[in-house]
């Protein structure tokens, strides 16, 4: 899912060429299937060639955040992600109370991620051992609380370390 969801944030964005270009890159022709698990690095190669292809139309962390945004869209018409947007029923905090229990679905890296209630419109969202950066959560967590919660969000960062860190989630 992740693969191909970057693949169509180039092709958004840039073009189908620009994507088919990254595709050889990577040395695979067919579409990635979303029933078979690739290797995180090859993810992150991507996302780094991604943001590479989008860097005429913004920074590198927006191209990444735009590649995450398309995965969250992707998810959501799946099974899972139909159910995780029933399941929150437009509350910020039920979405984001579920997102630590759903990562392992889409995702096997070893991290662990936690969120806590702070106050009725505020939530805090704690990385630990996460390859994928600030820059692409936080396209994941704007996306899926304007998708699914349909109202907009702030959040701030706080890094502690290369892979930990901290959103803070205000609405």
């Amino acid at each position: 899912m992740f693969f191909e969801s970057t693949l169509e944030s180039v092709a958004r964005n840039v073009g189908e060429s620009a994507a088919n270009v990254l595709r050889d890159k990577l040395q695979f022709k067919e579409r990635f299937s979303q029933l078979k698990k690739y290797p995180l690095r090859g993810l992150l190669t991507l996302q780094t060639l991604a943001a590479e292809q989008l860097a005429p139309l913004c920074s590198f962390e927006e191209g990444v955040s735009r590649a995450a945004a398309v995965a969250v869209e992707t998810f959501f018409d799946s099974i899972a992600g139909r159910t995780m947007k029933l399941l929150a029923s437009r509350e910020p905090h039920r979405l984001l109370g579920a997102a630590p229990n759903a990562y392992p679905l889409t995702l096997n890296d070893g991290s662990t991620r936690s969120c806590t209630r702070v106050s009725d419109t505020h939530a805090r969202f704690v990385f630990k051992n996460d390859l994928l950066g600030p820059c692409y959560q936080l396209g994941v967590f704007h996306t899926a609380v304007r998708l699914s919660c349909e109202i907009d969000s702030t959040i701030t960062i706080r890094q502690t370390h290369a892979c930990d860190f901290t959103f803070d989630v205000n609405w």
